[in-house]
């Protein structure tokens, strides 16, 4: 991905670590899969703030993943790449969680993969 100036664009810190995670781990198909996906998503919110009035709103459901028991948490990643493309995060709602608890993310516990849904607003031109 480029950033405005047409540089390459560092990917997203977390997607990177889970991307380098299972790298690490054998899984060069499944890492190549997760930078791909959030470059992609990059792309799209970037599209996304071109065709929408400056003001108007954008609904968003994605779910997280835990390739290999590697969490992805894709809302959070996408919230931080929103924001990153010029829209305000009105809101994260967990929608419903895609499996059952017990994992671990850092220090957090109880982490299970979920659904979301991501409230935003494409930011108005100053």
């Amino acid at each position: 991905a480029l950033d405005r100036a047409g540089a390459p664009r560092a990917p997203h810190p977390a997607a990177e670590e889970a991307a380098a995670a299972l790298e690490a781990g054998g899984e060069r198909n499944v890492s190549s899969t997760i930078r791909g996906y959030f470059a992609d998503l990059r792309r799209t919110l970037m599209e996304l703030r071109r065709v929408l009035a400056p003001g108007a709103p954008a609904w968003i459901v994605i779910g997280a993943a835990a390739p290999k028991r590697e969490y992805v948490p894709a809302d959070l990643i996408l919230a931080e790449l929103a924001e990153e493309a010029g829209f305000t995060v009105r809101e994260v709602l967990e929608a419903r969680r895609l499996a059952r608890s017990g994992r671990s993310l850092g220090t957090l516990r109880d982490v299970a993969p979920r659904e979301s849904l991501l409230q935003l607003r494409r930011a108005r031109e100053s």
